[in-house]
Parts: C-alpha cells; structure tokens; sequence
C-alpha cells in the first residue's frame, strides 16, 4: 500500500520520528480521541472480566463503507481470532459485503479475503487491489485540512502518552494509514466503529465518544444540553444495529466545552479527571427511528473527517443517557454499572443537566 511515506513495507513503525509525522497529518482531536478510548480501555477489561456474566471481547477493527451503488461493505481487521469472530461476521453479512483484513508482517501490508456465506475465501489479495475492484475508479488522495491539524496538540498527546504505549500506538499509526492512504482514498463515506464484544448471548457494539455537549453559550442553563450524532453515521450504525447487533453509544464528557482546550489535561490532572463524566445510552431501534424523523442540525467544517466538509447531524439530549461513573472512579464499580445497564436493563442514574453543568470547568480553573 503506497502512503506519503512510501510503501508500507519500506516504512520503519519502530521508528518514533516517523510515528508523529504520520500521526500529525490527521485531525489532533481525532489522535486525542483514540488516546482517551485507549485510556478506558481499564473499565473494558474490568468488563470483560466480570465473573457473573460471560462477556468476550471481539479483537477486531471495523470500518464500515457506505458505496451507494456498489452497496454497503464492512472490513474487518482481524488482530487475533476468538469464539465470537465468526458471529460477528456472520451478523455484519446480513447488511454488509464483508471483507476480513489482516497485517501481514512479512509482506507490510495488509491482506483481504472476502468473507461470505459463513467462510473465508480462500484466495486472499492485497488490500489496494481489493479496493480498486471494488471502487471501479484510480484513487484520490485523502488530505486532512491544516486547520483542524494542531501538530502542537499531536505531538503532546503523542509523548504525554501514546510513545509509552507501544503496541497501541503502533496499531493505530497502521489504521490511520488503513482509513486514511487505503480505503478513503476510494470511498468517502467511512466510518470506523469501535469495541465489539458478545455479552451473555447477544452481540454488542460499544461506541465511545470524547465531546462536550451541544449548548447555548449566551444562555448556558436555559437550554437542555445536548450531544449529536452525524447524520452518515446514523444510517451507518442503523445498518449495523439490523444486523442484529445491539449498540451502546458512550460518551467521556469534556470538562472544558471548548475545542480549543487539549485533553491532555485528563492524563495530568487528577482534579480534572474527577469530572469527566462517563455517561451511556443504548440505541434501540425506535431509538435511531425517532431520531431519523427529526430535522437535522448544521454543524461547522471541522466536525468532518477532513475538516473541509460541512455536516448535518442530529441530537439525543443529555438526559436521554445513563451516568457509569466519572474517569477518576474504580474500573471494576464502573464496569458494574455497565454491566447493570446493558444485561439487566436499569437505566441507573440518569444524567441531568445540572449534573454536567456541577462538573464543566472554566478554563484557567
């Protein structure tokens, strides 16, 4: 796979220099984010782990392609095999054509092997080869706009925390080479999906957001808070979900409603952890119906992938979400919480408005 750094292959993923060079071509808010969803990764595995319930997690990467007339596809980076990967991707093939992805160390480059009718085939091709069969057209370069690169940003997120992180900074620096020199170099419609695990018998999709809520700012209190959902993305977990997979959408609430404001702050400031909010809804089918019927909302350039293209999405208003608990709490009481919510049903402590209003921080505070 060609990148702007050359072939895959030839590029040295040891190498840190090149690791924040490759990094800081994307959006800091997205590096940021990834860093934040590494950090919960504690209250996952406390999750995982929970004696009373069976939960597996499923080791894969998903990205799911929205190709209007060539179809719906999903490619799965599949990390390592386990009980419930053949469920998975014998659910996402009901509304999806489905490719298996896996990083072949010996060649560099990621592989592809269609998965259909409950099997691999057999005869596995290059991941560039893949895509332009299925795009049918050359590829276009995919750049992220400079005005939603802060290299400052990436480059302190990147030695605050993802550089003492190895094996996850280097899964990620490959997947932004995936998403980024691969597969949106075809397609423009993508939307990378996170945890997927099988809880007790059911399969489940576990979305994890970093964001503050949507607000007033002249008149902060008066107007119910809210958090949106990209419209694309919508549809996309709407497929997702008829396939018979359930969806938690979770939410780390920022403590500075600002975009200006690093989260670097949560890895550094205990104060500051303690009021990142850990909050958590379950989009049911009526759920994603009712939000489909209500009238889209205009968001700036920067929300897109790229930071050129203007989005529309919907909202789900705050108190429409469950409170796990906040970043500082134990990852096992959290982990109970969610285990509560999505296996027995409780709807917990709901979040209020005054709630997350308690735990916003001014800046300089």
């Amino acid at each position: 796979m060609m990148t702007p750094w050359g072939e895959l292959a030839d590029i040295d993923l040891s190498d840190p220099e090149i690791l924040l060079k490759i990094l800081s071509s994307d959006k800091h808010s997205l590096i940021e984010g990834a860093a934040i969803e590494h950090l919960t990764e504690d209250i996952l595995t406390e999750f995982s782990s929970n004696s009373a319930t069976i939960v597996e997690a499923i080791d894969v990467e998903t990205i799911v392609v929205n190709g209007y007339k060539k179809g719906w596809f999903a490619f799965v980076w599949v990390k390592s095999r386990g009980r419930g990967l053949k469920r998975f991707l014998n659910g996402l093939e009901k509304q999806f054509r489905v490719f298996i992805l896996e990083f072949d160390e010996s060649l560099g480059d990621f592989i592809t092997s269609e998965f259909k009718n409950g099997s691999a085939n057999k005869k596995a091709k290059r991941i560039q080869s893949t895509l332009s069969c299925l795009s049918g057209r050359y590829p276009e370069t995919f750049k992220v706009d400079r005005s939603v690169r802060n290299e400052d940003r990436t480059t302190t997120i990147y030695h605050g925390y993802l550089r003492s992180h190895d094996k996850f900074c280097r899964q990620l620096v490959l997947m932004r080479l995936l998403m980024n020199c691969g597969i949106q170099e075809h397609f423009r419609a993508v939307w990378n999906l996170d945890k997927a695990f099988i809880v007790n018998e059911d399969l489940w999709l576990i979305e994890i957001k970093h964001k503050y809520p949507i607000y007033n700012k002249s008149k902060p209190t008066e107007y119910p808070l809210k958090f949106g959902i990209n419209i694309g993305e919508l549809k996309a977990l709407s497929r997702v979900h008829s396939c018979g997979i359930r969806l938690l959408h979770s939410i780390l609430v920022k403590p500075y409603w600002d975009k200006e404001t690093s989260s670097m702050h949560l890895f550094t400031d205990l104060r500051t952890r303690a009021d990142a909010a850990f909050l958590v809804t379950e989009l049911t089918g009526e759920v994603l119906k009712d939000l489909s019927s209500t009238a889209p909302i205009n968001a700036g350039k920067h929300t897109s992938i790229n930071g050129m293209n203007p989005q529309k999405f919907f909202s789900l208003t705050a108190n429409q979400f469950s409170f796990v608990g906040e970043l500082g709490d134990s990852p096992t009481a959290m982990s109970e919480n969610l285990i509560r919510i999505m296996v027995e049903g409780e709807l917990g402590v709901r979040c209020k408005d005054d709630f997350l209003h308690k735990r916003r921080r001014l800046k300089n505070t």
